[in-house]
């Protein structure tokens, strides 16, 4: 079962996901993008129903 709060989020999704991560002058900024274009928003609903569900604001679970 895929747990959205917790750690083996990122591990689950690696193979359909692309991180892209850079330097920032406030520190540091990762973006998530889906490998296939088409699943873009998909993923931007899977995400906000994540965030709905585990009930943070932030967004820090994940």
């Amino acid at each position: 079962m895929l747990d959205c709060c917790g750690s083996n989020w990122s591990e689950f999704m690696k193979d359909k996901l692309e991180f892209k991560i850079e330097e920032t002058e406030k520190g540091i900024r990762i973006e998530v993008v889906p490998k296939d274009p088409a699943k873009k928003q998909a993923f931007q609903d899977l995400i906000k129903a994540c965030r709905e569900f585990c009930g943070f604001e932030d967004f820090k679970c994940c």
